[in-house]
């Protein structure tokens, strides 16, 4: 337990843990969807928005690498 809390908390393993949590969000506004059978506007825009949300964190963390790659040459 105490090798899987250094994995966690390590800096560089960040961003997957803000992935997780964002797609676990993305899941559950599923289940809502599916739940209501699809006939809630605002979960759909709650879904979408987090698919936005995710997206923009994608692209910050490319451009984020790339900035550390640039500078480690």
């Amino acid at each position: 337990m105490n090798k899987l809390k250094q994995v966690l908390f390590n800096p560089h393993f960040k961003w997957f843990n803000i992935f997780f949590r964002d797609i676990c969000l993305i899941l559950v506004l599923g289940y809502v969807n599916y739940s209501v059978h699809y006939r809630s506007w605002w979960a759909a825009f709650l879904t979408g928005a987090l698919v936005v949300w995710i997206s923009w964190q994608f692209t910050d963390y490319l451009k984020y690498k790339r900035e550390i790659d640039g500078l480690r040459i």
